[in-house]
Order: structure tokens, then sequence, then C-alpha cells
């Protein structure tokens, strides 16, 4: 049950992200600047 929430989720998160490429780079730097600081 968990599993398919999960597909779900990261299917509509790859496509919202195909449609927007900047959001991407963005969420990229903030990733790249949180596993800095940790």
């Amino acid at each position: 049950m968990f599993y398919k929430v999960f597909v779900l989720l990261w299917d509509s998160m790859i496509r919202y992200i195909l449609r927007h490429p900047y959001f991407y780079n963005d969420l990229a730097k903030r990733a790249r600047s949180l596993f800095g600081a940790i």
C-alpha cells in the first residue's frame, strides 16, 4: 500500500521537474547547501 503511494508521488514529482527545470535547479542548490551544512 505504502509502496504504491510512494511510486505515485515519485512519478508526479518527476513529471513536475521535467516541466519546471528551473525548479529542479533550485532544489539541487538547496540540497547541496543542506548536505554541506551537515
